[in-house]
């Protein structure tokens, strides 16, 4: 089973992966920190054991915060974590080419152009469909599970109703033009 969820998410009009790559990093290179803090209060079990030899209490383990193996462990943590992330991140980046359905706007399309909104209807239609079809909602990878679940329905959901915003706007069009014809004959 993975050790770490993550989750893909819409932040300011990009796809971004949750929690961020520098903030986990951040965080598991924390807890190799927490090694040295926790082995440095380990007394040695001989002077607990055998109280009454007047043993002097020494530490287990001593391990200073700037101990090289530490710093090396802590390197070779954090290239595995990026290595394991390649995966998310191409992920990340098959959704990020559809990023552009968060700013999209239907407003300056011409009702009257036929083809056009056709088109664009249709290009909107297969964006959602591609989005849907992208990838499975839960991606497993050695280190990680990615769920996709809420940035296939957020993006999706956008390429639809904009789709349904273009079809929409055709309809209000023949609508006003209709009512002007039968106003024009009565």
């Amino acid at each position: 089973a993975p050790l770490l969820t993550l989750r893909l998410s819409v932040q300011k009009g990009q796809v971004v992966l949750l929690p961020p790559p520098e903030d986990l990093i951040s965080r598991l290179l924390e807890l190799i920190d927490g090694v040295s803090k926790v082995t440095s209060a380990i007394s040695c079990v001989e002077y607990e054991l055998v109280p009454f030899c007047n043993l002097p209490q020494n530490l287990m383990y001593e391990i200073s915060a700037d101990n090289s193996l530490l710093e090396e462990a802590k390197e070779a943590t954090k290239e595995v974590i990026l290595e394991c992330l390649a995966g998310p991140q191409e992920i990340q980046a098959m959704y990020q080419n559809y990023a552009y359905l968060l700013t999209e706007e239907v407003a300056d399309m011409d009702a009257l152009d036929v083809d056009s909104v056709r088109a664009r209807t249709e290009s909107y239609l297969q964006a959602g469909t591609e989005i849907e079809k992208l990838t499975a909602t839960v991606m497993k990878y050695p280190f990680f599970e990615l769920h996709c679940d809420e940035i296939i329905q957020t993006l999706s959901q956008e390429a639809y109703q904009l789709a349904y915003s273009c079809l929409s706007t055709v309809a209000q069009s023949v609508h006003e033009r209709s009512d002007k014809v039968l106003y024009e004959w009565q």
